[in-house]
């Protein structure tokens, strides 16, 4: 499952459900967009690990079991569309939400190539 969202306080409404703490993980090559995020998730009750980039996604899934993925979608060895089609083909981990980042000003570029993508799927 995929979402894309573009404001940190939208995850306020991930607050903690029947006491059970989420394991979140974030990926994103910003420091500061992680501290910012680990900072509104921990203060509503998450348990946040972070990655710098999607390459070390999978590596980590090999050992960690997070509820939930905050990936950025532009980073800089590989990025979120690359690493949410790693998650979707692996069955292991295509189970796992995943909500994918995106600055305002990207949005429209990307729903673009997500569009061609889809058009190139329909034409296979």
């Amino acid at each position: 499952m995929c979402t894309a969202w573009g404001e940190p306080d939208a995850l306020v409404g991930t607050r903690n459900v029947g006491g059970n703490m989420t394991n979140v993980l974030i990926v994103d090559d910003s420091d500061d967009i992680r501290l910012a995020l680990r900072t509104i998730l921990e203060e509503v009750g998450h348990d946040v690990h972070e990655l710098s980039d999607g390459v070390e996604v999978l590596p980590w899934l090999q050992s960690n079991a997070p509820d939930m993925i905050l990936l950025d979608v532009a980073m800089p060895i590989q990025d979120g569309f690359q690493t949410l089609s790693e998650l979707s083909a692996d069955g292991r981990y295509s189970h796992i939400p995943v909500i994918m980042a995106l600055p305002k000003a990207e949005r429209r570029i990307w729903s673009a190539r997500l569009h061609q993508q889809a058009l190139g799927r329909q034409g296979s």
